[in-house]
């Protein structure tokens, strides 16, 4: 097996979905020591589990975490650190969203999503950069450490059901960019995948409530389908890894399986 990557990780969202398709697909291409977060500790066990029947000699360290508690976020970040001497990749999958348009949008369900899919990523990604400011720079094809930032294609168009998810996603890829061109120079890249239909449990509740939009949606992706959550780890797993030491705030589109930069 390749060794796309290798060292420490820190996850966020990796109780399910593409959070935990991801710690697999690291374990599987390199990460010999894990640091996964998610607000539902019993999922993340679970997860652990997985992993651990697969790949007995990894270390994995969990973290109960609300990424949208400041003071949380600091301190699972900081024993991460203290734990594994440093974090080589961070990914900040953790994200929800709500149904219903702008006029049917509660004032709580708005602040919601903006709390977890954007305050929450930011609050992630400034603990990463700081930790990463502090570690070695191992050079150009490592640097100080990568950053992904999981945000969607409904970051960059618009048309969705949910006003405040298709506005967090938009401005997780302007935070990518900004952070992308200011510590590339540091040793540290900074970049976002922007997945769109993908078979998760949040989108199959998506589904369920509105089966005609997504249908009519997924029609036009460029295979007719959904992505599978391997595929976008697999596409995480690149944008993280060595092998992709010259992009630096790239929204790397994934649609079905399509994948380009």
């Amino acid at each position: 097996m390749v060794s796309l990557l290798k060292g420490s990780a820190f996850l966020t969202g990796a109780g399910s979905g593409i959070g935990r398709a991801t710690a697999l697909a690291f374990a599987k291409y390199g990460i010999t020591r894990l640091s996964l977060a998610d607000h539902d500790s019993s999922s993340l066990a679970a997860t652990s589990k997985l992993i651990k029947a697969v790949y007995p000699s990894i270390q994995i360290l969990q973290h109960s975490l609300d990424v949208t508690n400041e003071s949380k976020v600091q301190a699972a970040i900081a024993k991460a650190a203290i734990e594994f001497g440093r974090i080589d990749v961070a990914v900040n999958i953790a994200g929800i969203s709500h149904s219903g348009l702008t006029h049917d949008c509660k004032t709580e369900e708005w602040r919601e999503v903006l709390g977890v899919n954007l305050d929450g990523l930011w609050f992630c990604q400034r603990e990463e950069i700081r930790q990463m400011l502090a570690q070695e720079d191992r050079g150009p094809r490592e640097g100080r450490g990568s950053i992904v930032n999981i945000s969607s294609v409904a970051g960059l168009v618009g048309g969705g059901i949910s006003p405040a998810y298709t506005a967090s996603k938009h401005a997780v890829i302007g935070l990518t960019r900004n952070d992308a061109a200011t510590y590339a120079p540091k040793g540290i890249r900074v970049n976002a995948i922007c997945p769109g239909w993908t078979a998760t449990p949040m989108v199959e509740r998506f589904q369920s409530q509105f089966p005609d939009e997504v249908k009519t949606s997924v029609a036009t992706v460029p295979m007719r389908r959904m992505a599978e959550m391997e595929e976008v780890a697999d596409a995480i797993v690149f944008l993280g890894s060595r092998m992709e030491s010259f992009v630096c705030g790239a929204a790397v589109p994934v649609d079905g399986g399509f994948t380009a930069i």
